[in-house]
């Protein structure tokens, strides 16, 4: 395993917990040189679909990210977890702006989800 590589099952934890707990995310997602930020909860992660992150205000959705993660869920994906107690000390109040902790998701279309959160 590479650095702070964890299984796909500690990772499926992981999000069931941000999903269940409605634990606020900040989601960046990269691929192909497109990169989009955005505030919101897990909002639910299946096969067909995939990892979708739901923006509210006031309750009420007002926008979607939504990341095909595999068939079945997590197939072909990589995953790692990294929190700011393991970054240099001059960084770590830059990354603490967007959550104590962070998933990465490799995706097997070459993409890369960020879900920064603070548990």
């Amino acid at each position: 395993m590479k650095k702070n590589e964890i299984s796909p099952s500690e990772a499926g934890l992981l999000l069931d917990k941000l999903l269940k707990e409605s634990i606020p995310v900040i989601a960046y997602f990269i691929r192909d040189g497109v990169q989009v930020k955005m505030p919101g909860f897990v909002d639910r992660v299946t096969s067909g679909v995939g990892l979708v992150v739901v923006a509210k205000q006031d309750s009420i959705p007002v926008g979607y990210l939504t990341v095909p993660i595999g068939i079945p869920v997590g197939n072909g994906c990589t995953f790692a977890y990294g929190d700011k107690r393991e970054l240099p000390e001059q960084t770590r109040d830059d990354f603490a702006k967007l959550g104590e902790a962070v998933l990465i998701i490799y995706t097997p279309d070459g993409g890369q989800l960020r879900l920064f959160f603070t548990p």
